[in-house]
C-alpha cells in the first residue's frame, strides 16, 4: 500500500505524497520514484531490523506490462556490534519514509549501493533497452543479503533478519492494485529481477523461488556482484566459519535445488554466489556481472590482500566461475557494482558495456553476449581502468561470445 508516512506504517489505502500528487497507477514526472509499502497485516513477518514496515520505490514507464525489480545492496551484518553499527538506512524503513519521490538527489542511502540509476534510469542514453519498462527501487533494511527468515529473538539481540519473507512480500504488494495502481506486476509479461552486491547475492539465492510465483511470466534476472571466489586465506566474517554463523544468526536459506543437492552439511554454500553459478543450480536464465578486482572481494582477503599472487589467484578463480554462462560481464577495472549506475552504460571494454551485453544477451541480439578480460590483460586493465566512461582495452586478450 501507499506509505501513510507513519513511522512504523501499515497506514490505510493508498495515498499521494500530497494533494497533487499523482495516483498509484500514474507515472511520476521525470522519471522519478514514488514510495510505496508492503501490507504488513498479511506479512507480519516481512520487517526490517528494527521491526519497521519495508518500503519500495515505483517509477511507471510506457511499456506497462514489463517490470524490472532491483534489490538494493549495502552488504550484511553477523554480531551484535556489526549490526548495531550498521546505517538506520540499511536497517530501518525510517529515513526512507522521509522521502516520497526518490531521485538521484534524495537519496537517504548516497553510496553506491543507493544509487537509482543504470538499469533503472528513464534515460534512453543510459537505459536504451530498459528506460519505459516499470522499474522498482526495493530498499535494503534486513542486512542479511535477503536470505534471512528470523525474527527477533534474545539470540538475534532484539534485531529481526527477514529479507527473504520481504523479497516474497515485495512481488505480492506490485501485484495488488489496491497497493499501487494499475496495471500491476500479476498482468505482467516480463520481468527482470535484478539486484547489485548484497542484492546480487539475494537475487542469485531467491530467483528460482521468486520466479515460481510469478507463473507464466518471462523472468530473467541479473545479478550484479557478489560472485566471492573461495581463495584461502580469507579473514573474519568472510571465512567458511564467519558465513556459518552469519546463516545461523539469520536462519537463513539458500537455494532449495543447491540445499538438496550438497545436503545438510554443506547447505551453508548454498547461499554463496560461487556455489551457484559454478554448480548450476540457477535455472532462472540469469545474467552475471563481477569485476575480477573487486575492491570489495580484495578487502576480504587474508593481510596479503596487495599480494599479487593472491589477486591473480583471486582473478583466476572469478574468470573460472564466469565461463560456461550464456551472459556475462567479467572485467577488471577495479569497480564493484554497476547495475544501478551510469557505468552500467558508461563503463566499456573495447567499446562494449554491460548495457549493450546484456540487452544482447536479453533479446537474443547479435552481439557478444559473454565477455571476460583474460590473463595478463586483468591485471593491466586493473591498473589503468577504474574511470567511469573510459574505454578499456588494452589490445586485451578476452573471451567474448558473440
Amino acid at each position: 500500500m501507499r506509505d501513510g508516512g507513519g513511522a512504523g506504517g501499515g497506514g490505510g489505502g493508498p495515498r499521494s505524497g500530497g494533494d497533487d500528487a499523482p495516483g498509484p497507477g500514474e507515472p511520476v514526472p521525470g522519471g522519478a520514484f514514488r514510495r510505496f509499502e508492503i501490507d504488513a497485516k498479511t506479512h507480519p513477518n516481512a520487517v526490517c531490523n528494527d521491526g519497521t514496515v519495508p518500503v519500495f520505490y515505483l517509477s511507471r514507464g510506457s511499456e506497462s506490462d514489463k517490470w524490472v525489480i532491483w534489490f538494493k545492496g549495502g552488504a550484511a551484518c553477523g554480531d551484535e556490534a556489526s549490526c548495531r553499527a550498521r546505517s538506520p538506512a540499511l536497517s530501518s524503513s525510517t529515513p526512507w519514509r522521509r522521502i516520497d519521490t526518490l531521485g538521484d538527489k534524495s537519496n537517504p542511502d548516497t553510496s553506491e549501493d543507493g544509487k537509482a540509476g543504470g538499469i533503472l534510469s528513464s534515460s534512453a542514453s543510459v537505459n536504451p533497452d530498459f528506460h519505459a519498462w516499470n522499474r522498482v527501487y526495493v530498499v535494503y533494511c534486513s542486512s542479511d543479503e535477503w536470505i534471512g527468515t528470523r525474527k527477533a529473538s534474545p539470540e538475534s539481540f532484539g534485531m529481526h533478519f527477514e529479507g527473504r519473507n520481504i523479497a516474497l512480500a515485495i512481488v505480492d504488494a506490485l501485484k495488488d492494485g489496491a497497493a499501487v495502481g494499475r496495471p500491476t506486476l500479476e498482468e505482467g509479461t516480463k520481468v527482470i529481477l535484478a539486484g547489485s552486491s548484497a542484492g546480487g547475492n539475494g537475487v542469485r539465492a531467491n530467483i528460482d523461488l521468486l520466479a515460481s510465483k510469478l507463473g507464466g511470466m518471462d523472468v530473467k534476472g541479473f545479478a550484479d556482484a557478489g560472485i566471492t571466489p573461495e581463495v584461502t586465506p580469507v579473514r573474519g566474517a568472510g571465512g567458511e566459519e564467519g558465513k556459518k554463523a552469519r546463516l545461523a544468526l539469520w536462519q537463513g536459506e539458500g537455494d532449495a535445488s543447491c540445499v538438496a543437492a550438497l545436503g545438510a552439511s554443506e547447505a551453508w554454500r548454498c547461499s554463496e554466489g560461487i556455489t551457484l553459478v559454478t554448480g548450476g543450480h540457477i535455472s532462472t536464465p540469469t545474467f552475471h556481472h563481477q569485476d575480477q578486482r573487486d575492491p570489495k572481494i580484495m578487502g576480504s582477503r587474508s593481510d596479503r590482500s596487495a599480494d599479487p599472487a593472491v589477486a591473480r589467484e583471486t582473478a583466476e578463480e572469478i574468470r573460472d566461475a564466469m565461463r560456461g554462462l550464456s551472459g556475462a560481464f567479467c572485467p577488471a577495472f577495479g569497480n564493484h557494482i554497476l547495475a544501478n549506475d551510469d557505468k552500467f552504460t558508461n563503463l566499456r571494454v573495447d567499446g562494449v558495456s554491460a548495457a549493450d551485453l546484456f540487452g544482447n544477451w536479453y533479446f537474443g541480439r547479435s552481439g557478444p553476449k559473454v565477455l571476460i578480460v583474460e590473463g595478463p590483460s586483468a591485471e593491466q586493465q586493473g591498473r589503468g581502468g577504474r574511470h567511469e566512461g573510459r574505454e578499456q582495452g588494452h589490445g586485451a586478450k578476452r573471451q567474448r561470445n558473440e
